[in-house]
């Protein structure tokens, strides 16, 4: 594939995927907001989403090419990137006031119940199976539903 069209590919890529997951975070945001959810809730989960797709993409590609490696590899840098960089940065710039209200129980049970149950499978079993993609899946439907019903 010549170079130029390897660019071209990249740059129109980069501009779908922007405008794309513009259009998904903002109409998602607007009817949770008029559905009455907090902030908090819409970055746990619609904004998330929208700027998760990518790897998600990435994820579904390598797998079905049998490169999970890349995969893995891809969602684990970008979690250790968003905490630690990206967060980083953004205190750096503008502290956060962390409200007690809305960093409940069912925030941080999902977030260290995740990382718990990513590390044993990730140091014990050595691997991610589709049993544990039911798993993880089900229970983030699950932290979005807690999250909005505890409103």
């Amino acid at each position: 594939m010549p170079i130029l069209v390897s660019v071209l590919g990249i740059v129109g890529g980069i501009v779908l995927m922007v405008f794309g997951s513009w259009l998904l975070v903002g109409g998602a945001s607007n009817i949770a907001r008029h559905l009455g959810v907090s902030d908090l809730i819409i970055g746990a989960t619609i904004v998330a989403l929208g700027t998760s797709l990518p790897e998600l993409c990435a994820v579904v590609v390598s797998s079905f090419r049998g490169k999970a490696g890349i995969g893995l590899g891809n969602i684990v840098g970008s979690n250790v990137l968003n905490v630690l960089a990206i967060l980083g940065v953004g205190v750096l710039i503008l502290p956060i006031a962390i409200d007690r209200k809305e960093v409940n129980t069912t925030t941080l049970v999902a977030f260290v119940g995740a990382s718990l149950y990513l590390l044993y499978c990730l140091l014990f079993r050595r691997e991610i199976n589709r049993y544990d993609g039911v798993i993880l899946f089900t229970s983030f439907l699950l932290f979005s539903f807690f999250s909005y019903w505890r409103r």
